[in-house]
């Protein structure tokens, strides 16, 4: 079984942003429903800006979550136990990482790879550059996979580490993998 859990952020924000709730709390606590109670997530991570935004599975519930978060300077969003969550980047050191990698576009995407980020972007010519994306750890949460259930384990250990993200296997070689800080 793989499961990969989808960053959006600013490209869903066409869609109204009906639903969001007043209350923030930047620490992540006071959230309501089944699950995210169980949650501490770290600060970049806000389970009651936009809890009131069920997820109906559809990319009218996934839009009025981006936009929800957006309006309260959150990029990212995505659905935990079935309401919205919103969340910053665990890590922004991309645009320095890699900055001095600018020889080739292959130097640059190793040195983002080698600093654990999963995209890499170059540009040669008179001004080159190099940055990097979407931090991820793969190491953070391999106790998750010997959980009765690996998957959510792996699902609630990201969002407590402040990933947005995460991407389990369980058949071949196991991993939970946290993604998009």
């Amino acid at each position: 079984m793989v499961a990969t859990r989808v960053l959006w952020g600013a490209a869903l924000l066409s869609f109204a942003a009906s639903g969001c709730s007043g209350a923030s709390s930047s620490d992540g606590s006071g959230a309501g429903g089944s699950g995210a109670s169980q949650l501490h997530p770290p600060p970049n991570v806000d389970l009651a800006l936009c809890a009131s935004i069920a997820d109906a599975s559809d990319s009218a519930s996934l839009g009025a979550c981006s936009a929800c978060c957006a309006e309260g300077s959150f990029p990212e969003a995505t659905f935990y136990a079935g309401q919205c969550v919103c969340g910053k980047p665990v890590d922004t050191t991309g645009n320095s990482a890699c900055v001095a990698q600018t020889a080739t576009a292959d130097t640059c995407g190793s040195c983002c790879t080698s600093a654990n980020f999963s995209v890499s972007s170059w540009a040669g010519g008179t001004f080159p550059s190099c940055a990097c994306f979407s931090k991820s750890d793969a190491t953070s949460c391999v106790s998750a996979l010997g959980a009765s259930s690996p998957d959510t384990a792996c699902r609630e250990c990201c969002l407590n580490l402040g990933y947005l993200g995460e991407r389990y296997t369980g058949i071949g070689t196991r991993e939970c993998k946290c993604t998009g800080g």
